[in-house]
């Protein structure tokens, strides 16, 4: 599996998540438990927070601060449970 590097660019990250998709698969590691990353897009916010930051939550998104701006995490899958 592809660990993501939120210290990378956003469009770096985009493509790892795209070309991993269904092997090896790409994930992050949040409060110790690893999280599979199966679709995102590049967003155009560009916070002032530290890169990896959790910095805005939304009904179908979770926004995650990268290098270079941001990341818009659309599907996401927790270990042992459905993907959403």
């Amino acid at each position: 599996m592809g660990k993501l590097n939120f210290n990378d660019t956003s469009r770096n990250i985009f493509n790892k998540i795209r070309g991993f998709y269904n092997w090896p698969s790409t994930f992050c590691e949040y409060l110790g438990e690893n999280i599979k990353i199966h679709r995102a897009e590049i967003s155009k916010e560009n916070p002032n927070e530290i890169v990896g930051t959790i910095f805005k939550v939304s009904d179908d998104a979770i926004f995650v601060k990268t290098l270079d701006g941001s990341i818009k995490l659309l599907e996401i899958q927790f270990s042992g449970k459905k993907e959403f």
